[in-house]
């Protein structure tokens, strides 16, 4: 149970939870206040409103994959046994309610005012599920036949099927699992967000007010509280840390209350065990997004010229020509979400260094120079910025325009797993020397795949 409450002492909110025997949480009521004046004097007065939100929950074992409320059911898909959502699918409860149909024993019973024995009900569900499946039996037919109808008969007296609209979304997320960005089946970004190493959001996208909840894996923000539930106990991303003892005791540690001291490399979705993710250079087995192996940031698109010269565009970010005044120019940078620089592609170079080359970012505060992010060498390490690892050759990246796609480059663990040089020089010896792409990962110094 949760109250928030004035100073005066007033009660603005109440929430109870209610939970399952195996601890969770699979229900929630909130009364929510209102205010309202008196007829006669006109004084205010703040009271809770006599019927609650309701909310209820579904779980997959441990994972939370339903909420519905009085207006909407939203349902999540996860990767195999893990907790990065995939998919995002989205019912009104007007268009569930439409798809709400009876059975034919259902029909019969209610019409007849009589209740079938189980027998009979068995027996036309049966023929109810063959006549769906066009494929009536020698058995059904003759009982059919005994009664005096026809198949035809009884298809015209079963109610039809209706198929609900839906909204659905796939997820885009960071190497952890958390959602970055909703993205519909146009492929643009309905919603996005960014967060802090511990999951508070610094800023949010979300033109069509989507309540989207999921957080770090395992985790549901919790409206009223302003918690994360996962799973075992509740997490306070504003103190980094649980707000309940650790259900183990001192086998999880000797600080009960301890979330992942380093929440970029570690995650807890049970809240009970720390668990370590895979090396930045690896692509987590659990992780739907396309990880970047030079900036360690989910891949929204990739970008290319007519030269073949190819960009990461971050999930939530865009391209644009630079400076933006010039959209003829050939310099080009993608953006991420927050405006700063991802990638800068100089393919005639620049008056400081006339080589065509490109700079890659980490993440910064800003649009503009002074906002970007600290620069990257191909390796994806922080180099000086007027250093010349910080200017990559994109010579190696003329074999990419003999490929009919872009996304070629991933079907190589090099790329996958290993540096950007590994994964060039890995696709031109495969162009070179038509060597397999297990032939060619290993030539370039990837670990030999038993």
């Amino acid at each position: 149970m949760h109250y928030r409450r004035e100073q005066q002492g007033i009660t603005l909110l109440e929430s109870r939870y209610l939970y399952d025997p195996p601890g969770r949480r699979i229900g929630k009521r909130v009364w929510k206040s209102r205010r309202t004046y008196g007829e006669i004097t006109g004084n205010e007065y703040i009271q809770l409103s006599h019927a609650p939100e309701v909310t209820w929950y579904g779980w997959d074992g441990d994972r939370l994959t339903t909420t519905e409320t009085a207006t909407q059911r939203v349902q999540t898909i996860y990767t195999p046994g893990g907790f990065t959502p995939l998919v995002r699918i989205e019912t009104q409860t007007a268009e569930l309610a439409k798809a709400v149909r009876r059975t034919l024993a259902e029909k019969f019973q209610q019409e007849a005012n009589v209740i079938f024995p189980p027998e009979l009900v068995a027996m036309v569900d049966s023929l109810e599920a063959e006549l769906q499946r066009g494929e009536l039996s020698a058995a059904n037919r003759a009982w059919l036949a005994q009664c005096g109808l026809t198949p035809e008969q009884i298809q015209n007296q079963m109610e039809p099927e209706y198929t609900p609209e839906r909204k659905i979304h796939l997820y885009h997320c960071d190497h952890r699992g958390l959602p970055l960005a909703l993205v519909n089946a146009e492929g643009t970004a309905d919603w996005s967000a960014e967060y802090d190493a511990w999951g508070n959001v610094l800023r949010e996208n979300n033109p069509h007010n989507i309540e989207q909840h999921i957080r770090l894996p395992g985790q549901q923000y919790d409206e009223e509280t302003g918690l994360y539930y996962n799973r075992h106990r509740y997490y306070d991303p504003l103190q980094g840390r649980y707000i309940t003892q650790d259900p183990i005791g001192g086998a999880g540690g000797w600080n009960l209350y301890q979330y992942p001291l380093n929440p970029l490399n570690y995650i807890d979705p049970m809240g009970l065990e720390l668990l370590l993710l895979p090396s930045p250079k690896q692509k987590p087995a659990s992780q739907s997004c396309t990880i970047d192996p030079i900036t360690q940031q989910p891949v929204g698109r990739f970008i290319g010229d007519s030269k073949g010269n190819i960009m990461v565009e971050p999930v939530g970010g865009r391209t644009i020509p630079y400076p933006p005044s010039n959209p003829g120019s050939v310099d080009t940078h993608t953006l991420y979400p927050n405006n700063s620089n991802a990638y800068r592609l100089n393919p005639m170079g620049h008056e400081n260094n006339s080589t065509p080359h490109a700079h890659a970012h980490l993440p910064g505060t800003g649009s503009g120079m002074r906002g970007q992010g600290s620069s990257l060498d191909v390796n994806g390490h922080v180099v000086p910025w007027n250093s010349s690892a910080a200017h990559i050759s994109i010579k190696s990246l003329g074999p990419l325009s003999f490929f009919s796609s872009i996304l070629h480059m991933y079907t190589f663990r090099s790329c996958r797993e290993g540096t950007f040089g590994q994964c060039y020089c890995a696709m031109g010896i495969e162009m070179s020397t038509g060597s397999s792409q297990d032939e060619a990962d290993i030539m370039c110094g990837m670990p030999k795949f038993f």
